[in-house]
Order: C-alpha cells, then structure tokens, then sequence
C-alpha cells in the first residue's frame, strides 16, 4: 500500500538527512574528542567509550578552595581538610562561538529538510495513489439520501442509469442506516445487563435467571437492596455512591439496581 512505499522512502531520506548533518557537525566531534578539549593524564583523552566520544562530556576536573561554600551544594564534589573548604570543579575549556554556530546551523539544516521531506511525500503519495488504481477511485458517496432512500436496489437501478455497460455498472450498493442513536442505546441495554448480572445470585445449573422475566429481576432486586439496607458500608463504598456513581450515571454508563 501507500503506506509500505513511503516508509522505506521517508527511511532512506531520513538516513541521508542524519548523515548530512553528522558531517555538519564533525569539526565539533574532533575538537571534543581532542586534547584541546579534554586533556588528562599526560595529554591522553581518557573517555574511551564509543558513545561518548565527540560528545561535550568532560572528565578532566581539579579541586579549588571554595570559602561560603556548604556541603549540600555539592553533593559528592565537597571536601573539608585542616578547615580549608574544596570542590571538585571542571576544567574543560568553554567552546567558542563557533562550535555553538555549527550546533545551530545543524539544527536549522534539520528542520528544513523535514520540511521539504513532509512536501515531497505528499507529493509522493498523490503520484502513488494515481499509479495504483483501487476500488475507491471508483466509488460513490451520496451524503443527503432522501430519508426514505434505504433500498439497494433502487440505488442501482438509478446508477446503472450512467453506465455504458449495464453488466458491469454498478459492482456493489452499502446503505448505512442512519441509527446511531438505536445502536447507543442498545449498547448502554447491554452493558447495563452485565451489570445487573453482579447484583443478582450467581446462577448454578438450570436455576438461571432470566433477565427477560422482569418480575423475577424485581423480586431479586429488592432482596439484594435490603440486604444492603441491614449492611454498614466502608468509607469507599460511602465514596463511591455519593460521587463517583452519580457522576456515572449522568453519562449512562453506571445505574443503580433499582433502576
């Protein structure tokens, strides 16, 4: 589908795009990785994992005196000898303006080639889209039947109508009743028998309740409020019905068993 076909599109320009702006950024990788930026051990750059290396990370540190300071400031970077007070402190040198503009252009570089990317495969997926004929660039939608309009066949009969070849005019006919509001209820039917299922006595054999016989249901119904009528209720229980179900039910998705 489209959808497979711009993947690997938008794949092969996204790794050109982050190969482009590695290079970008590569005299900012050197100048990291160099002496210049980290020098420890005799001129050594000690950070050796592959991760880390050409990245801004310094290991290179030095302990200055530091008066006023106190111990929770710097937490694992304080120590206090002969009642003289050090810190642990970096002494990698602070980048130049230029490195901060390569960072900069790299990110600008960024952003519009996922502009031109975003261009370019819209562009992609309407000359896909044409290539590949499929059944919905044969179909029809009518939007505003009449309200009476609900027969297929009636809708083929006046499309074949249109057709040079009226075996082949008209494939298939989906009429979409407009009954959102029956299908709402239907489901709130359901999911307000489940629950009601909780409230009445677990069913064993051919003792089960049938929840069609509406006086059976009622009989069930009041033993199980007086039962809760002689019960004390926790204070979650307590919580629940004086705000969380009311709040339910205001959307029909909760009613009480005596409803």
């Amino acid at each position: 589908g489209i959808g497979v076909a711009t993947y690997f599109t938008k794949l092969r320009l996204l790794s050109l795009v982050l190969f482009v702006t590695g290079l970008i950024n590569l005299p900012n990788i050197l100048y990291y990785d160099s002496n210049a930026y980290n020098n420890k051990n005799n001129g050594n750059n000690t950070i050796t994992s592959f991760l880390t290396r050409g990245s801004a990370l310094c290991d290179t540190t030095e302990w200055v005196p530091c008066d006023g300071c106190e111990r929770k400031d710097f937490e694992g970077k304080f120590k206090e000898e002969d009642g003289t007070i050090t810190i642990e402190r970096y002494t990698c040198p602070f980048p130049d303006l230029g490195y901060g503009l390569v960072n900069f252009g790299s990110f600008i570089f960024l952003l519009l080639c996922f502009f031109l990317m975003d261009k370019y495969e819209k562009q992609r997926e309407i000359r896909f889209d044409e290539r590949k004929q499929t059944a919905q660039d044969y179909s029809v939608v009518v939007n505003n039947p009449p309200p009476d309009a609900y027969e297929p066949e009636v809708w083929r009969t006046y499309f074949s109508k249109f057709a040079e070849d009226k075996k082949k005019g008209v494939t298939s006919i989906s009429v979409i009743l407009n009954n959102h509001q029956l299908l709402r209820k239907l489901t709130y039917r359901r999911l307000w028998r489940q629950q009601l299922l909780r409230f009445l006595p677990k069913a064993k054999g051919d003792n089960a309740i049938d929840l069609n016989d509406e006086n059976i249901v009622r009989y069930h119904v009041s033993m199980y409020l007086k039962e809760q009528e002689g019960s004390k209720n926790g204070f979650c229980c307590n919580l629940w019905s004086c705000i969380f179900m009311p709040l339910m039910n205001t959307f029909g998705y909760y009613l009480p068993p005596e409803k």
